[in-house]
């Protein structure tokens, strides 16, 4: 999508991606926080360097299945 100066950034990012997508869904100060904290700091960037999917769906916010452990990339040390 090229840039167009009359759309902000963020608009631009909730047309073509939804609310799910991680940018748009980091803007409300304090839900991402709160959603981190239940799981911790350390998972919750394990699993953003194993996952690479941008979306961030409504019912798991950090997308952390229990059932289902994060495997680290073999040059994460």
């Amino acid at each position: 999508m090229p840039r167009n100066p009359k759309i902000k950034p963020l608009e631009s990012m909730r047309a073509l991606f939804a609310d799910e997508y991680y940018i748009c869904r980091v803007q409300e100060s304090g839900k991402i926080e709160a959603e981190t904290a239940k799981v911790g700091t350390a998972e919750v960037l394990e699993h953003i360097l194993a996952n690479r999917k941008p979306h961030l769906p409504k019912e798991n916010p950090i997308g952390i299945n229990p059932e289902n452990p994060v495997t680290l990339p073999s040059w994460y040390s």
